[in-house]
């Protein structure tokens, strides 16, 4: 039976050394928010992200700059 994770917790998501481009999963394991609240901020421009592919990306910067 597969594990379900509250909306409000983060999943564990460990960010790679090299990694440039996060994804909102990484994003919002490092902050502490929910995934929903980090998709809602990348939707209203408060975090400031970039479609790669299909995919909303997050520069690492921003996550250094919030450090």
């Amino acid at each position: 039976m597969p594990q379900k994770t509250s909306p409000t917790s983060p999943p564990s998501c460990p960010i790679p050394s090299d990694a440039v481009w996060l994804t909102t999963e990484q994003l919002a394991a490092s902050l502490q928010l929910s995934v929903r609240t980090v998709k809602r901020r990348l939707q209203d421009g408060t975090i400031p992200s970039r479609l790669i592919g299909r995919r909303r990306r997050v520069h690492r910067s921003y996550l250094d700059q919030q450090a």
